[in-house]
């Protein structure tokens, strides 16, 4: 393409659905801050379902499409099904993955096709242990011999997926998890509005946002919700979000007598004024590739406590409380109530925007001029 003038190149976004969680709220920040007149996103979905963000990617002009789902025993239709599709679409030349370990299928199809640009997108630091794991442990060898470009959310996120296997003919980056760092300051008056409506006026609150399930230990919240009370302290647990273990978690609340003090309020889109409501946000994570919605509620000004294994560059304030799960729900529950103490006024919530590497109206620029200059290469 050398040089020549590029309008409205449209970009491959891969993903499982579009659901309002982690990477795909993430894509969304980018996709609403680039300049469309440049560059569209399109995507490639595996679901057939409707998802959460699919009127407005149809409002910002992006197209979708849809194959199988991916399983043992439809790996032939589904291999079938990505022949076809890069066949009949020849005017991709960026195809930007982000099934983590299970890229390579996709990016197979799109280097046999002749697409030149394929990239893998890492966005966590490990994988659920359950009895995928060694499947997606052996998928993910693969993903170098199909890729041109390894990118992750973090360093973290980089080495787990790539470390192993990266070849050095390939370029690594990170690409931040950025958000509108404004949208998500503190608001008192939104402090005030949700915690009368809820019913938390007087009460401790404890937040998380996530998809409920094994990476992002909800149970753990509850134990630690459990002891907070053992010491007399008035908590209520704000959950936002939904995922396949919404109903043993609420059988867990239920179990141990928390029921009326943990509050499900599925997925939300105006985050904000939740994270203005909470006293603290607590994210127990098995494994967390950078954590956007820790991002998010340190924007806010909340005081935040987080696994370890989440990626360190996640703290962005220097202001995040950092503890092992092996110390305990006792000891979380101490830490807990240790940083809602120590945290500055939420009034004078902390200047992010300094930071345009995590301002997504800075980062898609940064993004944009990575995909037009992979272009100009060809």
């Amino acid at each position: 393409m050398g040089g020549a003038k590029i309008a409205s190149e449209r970009i491959l976004q891969i993903v499982f659905s579009m659901d309002r969680a982690g990477l795909e709220t993430m894509l969304m920040n980018y996709y609403r801050w680039i300049d469309r007149d440049a560059l569209q996103f399109d995507f490639l979905m595996h679901r057939s379902r409707r998802s959460d963000y699919d009127g407005e990617i149809g409002s910002l002009g992006g197209r979708i499409y849809r194959v199988p789902e991916i399983s043992v025993w439809t790996l032939p239709c589904y291999l079938r099904s990505l022949d076809r599709f890069f066949t009949e679409h020849p005017e991709y030349h960026i195809v930007h993955s982000h099934l983590d370990a299970l890229s390579a299928p996709v990016l197979r199809a799109a280097k046999r096709a002749g697409v030149p640009v394929r990239i893998a997108h890492s966005h966590n630091n490990g994988f659920e242990l359950d009895k995928k794991y060694p499947v997606r442990m052996a998928a993910k060898q693969f993903i170098p011999l199909f890729s041109t470009h390894l990118w992750g959310c973090s360093e973290k996120a980089l080495d787990f997926m790539f470390e192993q296997t990266a070849q050095k003919s390939q370029e690594t980056m990170v690409i931040p998890n950025a958000i509108h760092l404004s949208a998500f300051s503190f608001d008192t008056a939104a402090r005030e509005h949700v915690r009368s409506d809820l019913g938390l006026k007087g009460r401790t609150v404890i937040g998380q946002v996530g998809r409920f399930c094994y990476q992002k230990n909800q149970g753990f919240l509850l134990n630690i919700l459990s002891k907070l009370c053992q010491k007399g302290e008035n908590a209520v647990l704000l959950l936002i979000g939904a995922g396949k273990d919404e109903q043993k978690l609420r059988d867990q609340a239920a179990r141990m007598g928390l029921a009326d003090r943990t509050l499900f309020l599925g997925p939300q889109p105006e985050l904000s004024k939740l994270y203005s409501a909470m006293d603290v946000f607590v994210l127990p994570s098995r494994f967390e590739g950078f954590g956007m919605v820790l991002l998010e509620a340190q924007a806010n000004g909340l005081p935040c406590l987080c696994s370890d294994a989440v990626a360190p560059s996640s703290n962005v304030t220097g202001r995040v409380r950092r503890l092992s799960l092996a110390a305990g729900a006792e000891e979380w529950a101490r830490e807990t109530l240790q940083a809602i103490k120590n945290s500055p006024h939420r009034g004078a919530a902390l200047d992010l925007a300094q930071n345009s590497e995590f301002e997504v109206s800075c980062a898609a620029k940064k993004l944009q001029e990575r995909y037009l200059g992979l272009l100009d290469r060809l």
